[in-house]
């Protein structure tokens, strides 16, 4: 009986692809994808870079996943910790000799191609016929960011779901490197800004205050291509927090001006504007401001006029009133 080939598709959903998807990623037919899945064929040769790159694999890891030493578990199939996963896939952490400066390299590369193609995009007509395949696509992203964000929620170690974070944006940025309609590049624009901003949420919590602010900036640039406010104020909060934690004080509040200018641009229903004053608050109250903490707060604590608090994607995580704020030294909300 010819073994399936679990993991191979499991990796598939985790990267956001349907058997279609991939396969005109790839420049074949859907059934050569269930092939190989079921295990009833293998990937040619000259394919295989091209479905490692897709995958986020390297090709050995790819090789295991195909042939596995150990079918029932593959070393570079360890899935993480269930959260929720999309349609049952199954993500992989990145290979054992991943260390924090390859991370930091990649990161820095992904994000000079990913600026570029936010910056300079290319279009397409409306009436391109594989416009729908690739509105599944962007949905597909979707469901992707928004497990990568419960991962990182639940993580006890957040740096180990950079190497997933940093797959995810790779396979972003190539999608944003293909033409699309403006209104589908915005969707590409707006997903990568918030994955982007998990990216820093990553750096920031393992101290990497600069790869952080990085990650922020170009998430800032991201939304506004995207013209996606609430995300674009988040960008810009979460960057005023590396000034604070940097004790530059001046230089966060000035930032949460701006921040609350964008928020106010957004949906009045989230607590997004409500957020960026609490900080605010805190950057005033670390400037030994009491009356501009005080306004600030007095903003912040009309987040109580909120019903439930919409979700949006992942970056609503750190939204919170401002019950209890004072004139403390700065502390990270979450």
């Amino acid at each position: 009986m010819v073994a399936r080939r679990l993991h191979l598709a499991g990796r598939r959903k985790a990267m956001g692809f349907s058997q279609e998807s991939l396969a005109a990623r790839l420049g074949a037919d859907r059934s050569t994808i269930a092939r190989w899945e079921r295990g009833e064929s293998q990937p040619q040769p000259f394919i295989r870079p091209r479905l490692s790159r897709l995958l986020g694999l390297t090709p050995s890891e790819l090789e295991n996943l195909l042939n596995p030493r150990d079918p029932g578990r593959s070393e570079q199939a360890r899935a993480v910790p269930d959260a929720g996963r999309p349609e049952g896939g199954q993500v992989f952490p990145g290979s054992a000799a991943d260390d924090d400066e390859l991370n930091r390299r990649e990161l820095l590369r992904l994000l000079s191609v990913t600026g570029a193609l936010v910056a300079m995009p290319e279009f397409t007509g409306a009436g391109d016929g594989d416009n729908a395949g690739r509105a599944a696509d962007i949905e597909q992203h979707q469901v992707m960011n928004k497990y990568l964000w419960r991962v990182f929620s639940l993580s006890a170690a957040k740096p180990a779901v950079y190497p997933l974070v940093r797959q995810q944006l790779a396979v972003l940025a190539e999608n944003l490197n293909r033409p699309h309609v403006r209104s589908n590049h915005a969707l590409l624009c707006a997903l990568a800004a918030d994955l982007l901003q998990l990216g820093g949420e990553i750096s920031f919590d393992s101290g990497q205050y600069t790869d952080a602010a990085n990650c922020y900036t170009l998430a800032a640039s991201a939304c506004a291509e995207a013209r996606a406010f609430d995300l674009w104020a988040c960008a810009l909060t979460r960057h005023a927090f590396v000034a604070l934690y940097e004790r530059r004080y001046s230089q966060a509040s000035s930032m949460l001006d701006v921040a609350a200018r964008v928020a106010r641009q957004g949906d009045s229903q989230l607590a997004t504007r409500y957020w960026t004053q609490a900080v605010q608050a805190q950057a005033r109250a670390s400037l030994r401001d009491a009356d501009g903490c005080d306004r600030a707060l007095d903003a912040a604590e009309q987040v109580r006029t909120l019903g439930e608090l919409s979700a949006n994607g992942g970056w609503d995580n750190t939204l919170l009133g401002a019950v209890g704020l004072s004139l403390n030294p700065p502390r990270k909300f979450g």
